[in-house]
């Protein structure tokens, strides 16, 4: 074994540790296939980030070609977005997450965070992590006025939330 193999071979071995963090049934889920497949993405569009995020340097975007009507009745939209150079996960070696995010966009509107599942990359694009929804973890039963209050307090908290405003007017637009 030459100096040159030696020195490849750790390399080797942890990029397959990474890529074998994902398990091949988290891989065969829908939902993080797409969000897998960079090719069938389309072309990312920058969003004005959360103000949060903004004052550190970070990026959103989203790709509006999987941008889709998943309950009518609700109004609710899912998009595939992308947070880039997030600090609360760089300790993590994360550099980018993709999410499957979904929105109401009616007369109110919000992110549904319950629903949201991640997918946080690595700076050679390598899956590193699934994150799952909570709404899995979580049951919300509201009804009546419980739900009205609901839904009223989350608009009232999105409203500065550049990344509802933008998944919300392309529903305008698609209509």
């Amino acid at each position: 074994m030459n100096l040159k193999t030696m020195c490849l071979l750790p390399m080797l071995f942890a990029s397959s540790l990474a890529l074998a963090e994902i398990s091949s049934a988290e891989r065969a889920d829908p939902i993080v296939a797409k969000l897998l497949n960079s090719k069938e993405l389309g072309k990312p569009q920058a969003v004005d980030s959360d103000p949060m995020l903004a004052g550190t340097g970070g990026k959103e975007m989203i790709y509006p070609d999987t941008f889709e009507l998943v309950n009518p009745k609700e109004h609710l939209y899912a998009i595939v977005t992308e947070v880039q150079d997030d600090p609360v996960y760089q300790e993590e070696g994360i550099s980018y997450y993709r999410r499957m995010t979904y929105a109401r966009c009616d007369k109110y509107q919000f992110i549904q965070g319950l629903l949201i599942k991640s997918l946080a990359f690595n700076d050679k694009n390598q899956p590193l992590k699934v994150y799952e929804p909570a709404a899995e973890n979580y049951s919300l039963e509201l009804n009546g006025d419980d739900y009205q209050e609901y839904l009223e307090m989350s608009h009232e908290t999105s409203r500065d939330i550049p990344m509802v405003h933008a998944i919300c007017t392309l529903a305008k637009q698609k209509k």
